[in-house]
């Protein structure tokens, strides 16, 4: 029992411990212990057989959870992003980007400011473009890739839209 008690609580021990040091190359179980712990642990009475098992299980859990770490990895720049989307110099995902305009929205006369509700400020890029006669309140806009990095800001409701640029 005592035996059973040592090698699980080796194997929990190994899998959960710092992944990326098993990245590089796996080592086995022997290579990484003293050949007292080895004993201590009673892995010494293990087959050759029993001993790959135990190191392809091993094996296969730190590579899982290397995986893991790297998904979390790859989420959190991916948040990162996000919060750069739109700014001239972004070079990652170009997705579109839904929110509301807080309060009531007139229009757009060819140098607006948009502050829109996720904290996003968008300036127009197009000093021709103007949309009046409008009186919505907390619209939906659409922020949408347009060619060679410029931005579009598409408002509910209406089939027009404006070139912007992220300020802020």
């Amino acid at each position: 029992m005592r035996q059973r008690l040592l090698i699980v609580s080796l194997i929990a021990g190994l899998a959960l411990a710092a992944p990326m040091v098993f990245a590089q190359q796996f080592s086995s179980v022997e290579e990484r212990m003293s050949s007292s712990d080895f004993k201590a642990a009673g892995l010494d009475k293990l087959s050759p057989e029993e001993l790959a098992k135990l190191n392809d299980f091993i094996k296969h859990e730190v590579d899982t959870r290397t995986a893991q770490a790297h998904e979390v990895g790859a989420r959190e720049n991916d948040n990162s992003n996000i919060a750069k989307i739109g700014f001239k110099h972004y070079e990652g995902k170009r997705d579109e980007i839904v929110s509301r305009i807080p309060g009531t929205f007139t229009g757009w006369t060819g140098h607006s400011t948009f502050t829109l509700e996720n904290g996003q400020v968008w300036r127009q890029a197009d000093p021709d473009s103007e949309l009046v006669g409008v009186r919505l309140v907390n619209p939906e806009v659409h922020i949408t890739p347009g060619f060679l990095g410029t931005w579009q800001l598409h408002v509910e409701g209406y089939g027009t839209f404006t070139k912007v640029e992220r300020v802020q």
